[in-house]
């Protein structure tokens, strides 16, 4: 057996991993499409013990870094190290004075540009670089992280070093903007792509009236826990925590950039031990929730792209046992999501949104004119709102929900996953008791023993 696979403890390499590893040992570069949950960390991380070479990894999010120093030291590979914005002057200046002794550099697309690291990365040897949730590139890159479109100038500058992006969903347009952006060779670069559909899932679709608060309630005394419900902003979730809290739920919190980096790190501790039941989430800070057992996703509302929603799907049932997503929806929610990203790229001369600032980065970066600029934003408008119209087409279609996500995603099914709701042809008949519900406010005992047929309970 592979000593290295033994000691990850490993029987057997997963869908892609080994097929990964092979073209990096034979040194091409590589685009690695693998579901969540399916070890995409293991690759580099084989790779950098079996070839004793330094791995430098691109992470989006703190909290997703600092789980992988942890879960790295828990092996006994102690030559790991997260440089993040928590640190004091004094720890950073400590750590860049002794890089060359690590191993695992983990760093965010901003650091990675910072003078002080940047003088300090280019003068050691690097092995394997890493983009680890490339889909980023193409998905914040353009909206409000625009380090993101220049990590391939600084991979330039570094001599190209042997590279490997990871995502768990890429569009054709989301790969194309890795290989461009990353300044990767096609030629040279290989590409795997893993399967989108998982047989211990299930997806529902429901759709709601003026429900959506009911609805949670009485869901949430129905699914498993640990779960995890994702809603659109801040003030939403905060306000669902204290409802919830009304309404006897305690082992709940939320989990978002508003709270303090310490605070998310306990309360994601605490919700890996099981002292949180919910987690109420936006989509940005799904990422750094690296946790096996979730049994159950919530989508209080729809993200505003597919790819949004399958990475945060992905969060569920990543040990392989049964899942439920569910995600609720109203036919007003798509108009409203179009009018969101229109205003978006309204320019308001008393306030600069993050959005135009990250443009303006990127013009000057790329120096654009004007018409070059207004070209760019319209490009971008035209890309939002065609992903909101496909979450729309997913959200109401009667195919297989599976089917749909693995025909977007590039892959070839022809059969039907037989659980989810559009399988199930539950859509009429939920309609028909939120419909019932709303005209008899006090019909609950109906509307629980609908509830109890929905979910086969």
């Amino acid at each position: 057996m592979d000593p290295i696979l033994k000691r990850f403890g490993y029987d057997e390499f997963r869908e892609g991993q080994r097929e990964v590893i092979t073209d990096l040992e034979e040194g091409h570069d590589s685009i690695a499409i693998l579901p969540t949950g399916n070890g995409k960390s293991f690759i580099y991380q084989y790779i950098g013990i079996k070839d004793k070479c330094r791995v430098v990894i691109v992470s989006p999010l703190i909290a997703l870094m600092v789980d992988q120093v942890a879960s790295l030291k828990q092996m006994g590979i102690y030559k790991a190290v997260a440089i993040t914005s928590l640190m004091t002057e004094a720890e950073k200046n400590y750590i860049l004075s002794t890089l060359n002794e690590y191993q695992f550099i983990f760093v965010s697309p901003e650091m990675l540009q910072a003078p002080m690291f940047f003088k300090r990365i280019s003068k050691l040897e690097i092995g394997l670089l890493v983009v680890d949730e490339a889909h980023c590139i193409s998905q914040w890159g353009y909206d409000f992280r625009s380090d993101y479109l220049f990590i391939g100038k600084m991979r330039k500058i570094l001599g190209n070093p042997r590279t490997l992006a990871l995502t768990a969903t890429a569009t054709s347009q989301v790969i194309h903007d890795i290989y461009t952006f990353l300044g990767l060779n096609k030629e040279g670069t290989t590409y795997f792509q893993g399967h989108t559909f998982l047989k211990n899932r299930e997806i529902d679709v429901i759709p709601v009236e003026g429900l959506r608060s009911k609805m949670l309630n009485e869901l949430l005394k129905r699914v498993d826990f640990p779960c995890i419900v994702y809603a659109s902003t801040i003030k939403e979730i905060e306000g669902l925590k204290e409802s919830l809290l009304e309404e006897g739920f305690t082992k709940i919190d939320t989990f978002h950039s508003k709270r303090h980096s310490g605070d998310r790190q306990t309360i994601q501790q605490k919700f890996f031990r099981g002292e949180l039941h919910i987690l109420l989430a936006t989509s940005a800070f799904g990422m750094g929730i690296n946790q096996s057992n979730i049994r159950t996703i919530i989508h209080y509302y729809l993200p505003q792209t597919l790819e949004d929603y399958v990475q945060q799907i992905g969060r569920a049932g990543r040990d392989l046992q049964f899942s439920r997503c569910i995600a609720f929806v109203h036919p007003d929610d798509f108009s409203q999501m179009r009018r969101k990203i229109e205003r978006s790229y309204e320019v308001d001369d008393e306030e600069e949104t993050e959005l135009h600032q990250n443009i303006k980065e990127i013009a000057n970066a790329f120096r654009w004119n004007n018409d070059q600029t207004s070209a760019f934003i319209e490009k971008q408008r035209t890309r939002k709102l065609k992903q909101a119209e496909r979450i729309e087409e997913f959200a109401t279609t009667s195919l297989c929900k599976e089917e749909y996500l693995a025909q977007f995603f590039g892959e070839k099914r022809k059969d039907s996953c037989g659980k989810c709701s559009s399988c199930r042809h539950l859509d009429l008949f939920l309609m028909d008791i939120t419909s019932k519900w709303n005209e008899v406010e006090n019909s609950k005992k109906t509307f629980e023993k609908s509830f109890k047929k929905l979910f086969n309970l």
